[in-house]
């Protein structure tokens, strides 16, 4: 899976893996911080609760994962080089 930053720090961008033309975008900040993703799984299965103001079962979808570890390993590194 590949990511990229987009255009703000909680927002990164993924090539989907089985259609190349078509990317998902993650955005961190979205929900209260639970975040949201344009991927079908986000859309299908976890937004109608999140819609409702319910949590949604089955955590996150992979975007959103990968997407908070790229960040925190962002965070990391700029905190280990003295630049938080």
């Amino acid at each position: 899976m590949t990511i990229h930053p987009h255009d703000h720090i909680l927002r990164f961008r993924f090539e989907s893996e089985a259609r190349p033309d078509i990317s998902h975008v993650v955005d961190l900040g979205a929900f209260g911080g639970f975040g949201e993703c344009s991927c079908e799984d986000f859309q299908f299965r976890l937004l109608p609760a999140l819609s409702r103001h319910q949590p949604p079962t089955g955590g996150r979808c992979k975007h959103l994962l990968a997407a908070r570890e790229a960040l925190l390993a962002q965070v990391i590194d700029r905190i280990t080089a003295g630049n938080p």
